[in-house]
């Protein structure tokens, strides 16, 4: 119970913070939130590694056939690693992984680029999207 509260909690100031935002899309608009707790991070890490880890890795450069890498996400510009080659379905789209885009994607990755071929139709559990959310952006810290 102490947990989902506290991820409840994180959420409503991830949302207020997010909300904040202006139109920019760039890494600097990303407010600077605090670390979340042991608990979130393994929460988010379980997720990662039954949602995410067939075609995703957490460690720079290491990219598979199926996906890049996701360390760094928040902040970069969608299709621009420059060590993965990217379908040019990716490549055609134009904005940059910021909280809110990232987590409209793993609620539904669909609607955002329909077009794509993906076997993970999103995670429709807040507590544990959010959890994943905050193990994509701290991830480092879970080490």
């Amino acid at each position: 119970m102490q947990l989902l509260l506290r991820i409840l909690l994180s959420s409503v100031m991830l949302v207020g913070l997010t909300g904040c935002v202006g139109g920019s899309q760039t890494a600097e608009s990303e407010p600077a939130i605090a670390p979340p707790d042991a608990e979130t991070l393994a929460l988010g890490q379980k997720q990662f590694k039954y949602k995410c880890a067939a075609c995703h890795s957490m460690e720079a450069g290491e990219n598979s056939l199926f996906g890049p890498h996701l360390s760094g996400i928040v902040g970069r510009q969608i299709g621009t690693l420059a060590d993965y080659s990217f379908t040019e379905i990716v490549a055609d789209h134009d904005f940059v992984w910021t909280r809110q885009r990232l987590d409209d994607w793993l609620f539904d990755p669909q609607t955002m680029v329909p077009e794509m071929c993906m076997p993970f139709l999103g995670l429709r559990n807040p507590t544990q999207r959010l959890a994943l959310l905050r193990y994509l952006e701290f991830a480092e810290v879970a080490k």
